[in-house]
């Protein structure tokens, strides 16, 4: 059955991100664990093994505290924006760890299903269909089928391997400027913070400058903060674009996006953030999130989440944090022991980048994506991101996520060496 021209268009734009042949060749596989020992190892998927027994035992006895439900779970929200007490739960969390430069009001704040589905949405409110979005590359992939789902088309700024990725406002400047120069339409800049695929952390210099820039082409800055509370190094500091200087007139150019999945091991639990203090944009949502509201149920287990600060901060928190940092010097030691180069300036999330073009038999994307077979080894290997599904202008290059416990990331390595026969 034919699909209408917006389906069609949708499903060409989500090559070469998440629906991508990747994702599709790994389906119909047995994942490894200690039952299915021959299964591959899935490092595609961004989520945080290490701490989640912890969280999900927590999440059960949210559950069990939820059981009990009232006659105001069971009818309509009384708000699609979100709960009163959720929005004023996520501004207190907010403000306590981003430090902001300006007050957080619960009413500039929309709870929903996912930040990719808000990723969506705002591009669907603030780009007309064939507008383009400045986005540093390599990237999260997702976020490339989020934007072109919505008729949005990517404006890539490159950045390289061999400067460690280093993204600056000359680089941003010379990609805004050359697309203009096309007569091409830019309505906005997407900035992961910290970084994905590769945990960095922006100095607030450039964060400013890139406001500021922002501001002066009168362009929007989406940020997204999802691994706000996945740093496991603290040096150079972390800065919050929520803790910037804002300008008068300023705020109708930023909205801020946060949500629980990554840092909480939480993604099968949808939750998703939006903080705006442009009021047309809340209007929008107020008739846009009746689609997107999170259930009653869902909620409440976030909502007991966000109130239980004593054990979220002293607990699981610091365990999380040292768990990440152990594996990723583990994982990156054996690297260095096979001789596996890879970005060393990473001080958050699940990822480590690593560069496999040596091991390409053709220096192009299909000898890339023939060494993700090869690597995948029909189900008895390993399951890697490749570059190309990050917009990686030069092929060869892998994400793996490695939140993974020692004994995993051990038979991950023993595979790589013995496939790649290094």
């Amino acid at each position: 059955m034919a699909l209408s021209t917006r389906a069609g268009e949708a499903v060409s734009a989500s090559w070469p991100t998440f629906l991508s042949y990747e994702v599709t060749r790994i389906s119909g596989y047995e994942s490894y664990s200690r039952e299915q020992p021959t299964g591959f190892v899935n490092l595609f998927f961004a989520q945080n093994a290490l701490a989640r027994g912890d969280m999900r035992e927590r999440y059960s006895q949210y559950m069990t505290q939820c059981a009990q439900l009232d006659d105001e779970d069971m009818n309509y929200p009384g708000d699609v924006l979100g709960s009163w007490e959720l929005r004023t739960e996520v501004a207190k969390f907010l403000a306590h760890h981003t430090n902001p430069s300006l007050p957080l009001d619960p009413r500039h704040i929309v709870a929903s299903n996912g930040v990719g589905l808000l990723i969506y949405v705002l591009a669907k409110a603030l780009f007309d269909e064939g507008d383009y979005v400045l986005l540093p590359t390599p990237t999260y992939h997702c976020a490339i089928q989020d934007f072109c789902s919505a008729g949005v088309r990517i404006a890539p700024i490159e950045t390289s391997f061999q400067q460690e990725y280093e993204l600056t406002v000359q680089k941003i400047r010379e990609t805004y400027e050359d697309h203009k120069s096309q007569g091409k339409t830019i309505k906005g800049f997407f900035l992961m913070s910290p970084s994905n695929p590769f945990g960095q952390v922006y100095p607030k210099s450039l964060l400013q400058d890139i406001l500021h820039f922002c501001v002066e082409e009168k362009i929007h800055l989406i940020a997204d903060e999802i691994y706000l509370r996945s740093i496991f190094k603290d040096d150079p500091p972390f800065t919050s674009c929520l803790a910037l200087d804002f300008k008068e007139g300023s705020e109708d150019y930023f909205h801020y996006l946060y949500g629980l999945s990554k840092d909480f091991c939480s993604p099968g639990i949808r939750s998703g953030f939006l903080y705006t203090r442009n009021e047309r944009l809340l209007e929008y949502f107020v008739g846009q999130n009746y689609y997107y509201h999170m259930s009653s149920v869902t909620e409440n287990l976030h909502l007991k989440l966000l109130q239980d600060v004593k054990w979220r901060e002293k607990v699981f928190t610091p365990m999380s944090h040292a768990a990440l940092r152990e594996s990723r010097e583990f994982f990156t030691s054996q690297l260095d022991r096979i001789g596996i180069p890879y970005v060393r300036s990473c001080q958050a999330g699940f990822f480590v980048w690593m560069e496999l073009r040596q091991f390409l038999k053709s220096d192009d994307f299909d000898g890339e994506r023939e060494l993700f077979n090869r690597l995948f080894d029909e189900g008895r290997g390993v399951a890697l991101v490749p570059g190309r599904n990050t917009l990686s202008s030069v092929p060869g290059y892998f994400r793996a996520v490695i939140a993974i416990p020692r004994e995993t990331a051990q038979i991950v390595i023993q595979r790589i060496q013995a496939i790649l026969r290094i």
